[in-house]
């Protein structure tokens, strides 16, 4: 009877072996390095819908929608937020986040692993109002953001798609909360 009992456990733990190397694939996709992972799977991947008008938000928070210019880069712009990556923007993609009205380091390095300086030593801070949305553009040359404001920031965000291939890590990073009174009002930064 114990023979019969472990030749099934056996034929049993065969069958299952197919299984486990058929998920190793699947596994070992969530190491490989963001630009690689990019031209592999391809853009359906990484890329969502194309940008739309946000909403307003409360006074209490700011919003930020930040993009990456269509350039032929193959490295991704991490975004860093207080210094906790918040996403990485490949050529052409863009991120909406809200953040409590205040002061906040907010930058953008391409290409900074393994050192990720951004995570490190955050360089550039503002002050941001609450209920106002910023345009800012992922600079290809410094960890600054460019800032877009008025028509200037509704062009540069024409077909921009939402990148969703990264989960945020910021603590600084809230749900976006809107504001009935000024539904479909946007106040993007006028300065």
């Amino acid at each position: 009877m114990t023979s019969i009992t472990c030749a099934k456990a056996k034929a049993k733990a065969k069958r299952q072996w197919p299984l486990a190397f058929a998920a190793l694939p699947v596994l070992t996709s969530f190491h490989t390095p963001l630009s690689l992972a990019a031209t592999a799977a391809g853009d359906r991947d990484i890329y969502a819908e194309t940008y739309q008008k946000v909403e307003s938000i409360v006074k209490q928070q700011a919003q930020i929608v930040m993009f990456r210019g269509k350039d032929a880069g193959k490295e991704a712009a991490h975004v860093y937020i207080d210094g906790q990556l918040h996403s990485a923007l490949m050529p052409g993609g863009y991120t909406v986040f809200c953040i409590p009205a205040g002061e906040h380091s907010v930058e953008s390095y391409i290409g900074d692993a393994p050192l990720y300086t951004g995570k490190r030593n955050p360089q550039s801070y503002a002050k941001l109002d609450g209920g106002q949305t910023y345009v800012l553009e992922a600079s290809l040359t410094g960890s600054t953001p460019i800032v877009h404001t008025g028509r200037d920031a509704e062009q540069s965000l024409e077909g921009v798609r939402q990148q969703i291939h990264v989960i945020s890590r910021s603590g600084s990073v809230v749900p976006c909360l809107t504001d009935p009174s000024q539904r479909h009002a946007v106040q993007v930064r006028q300065e």
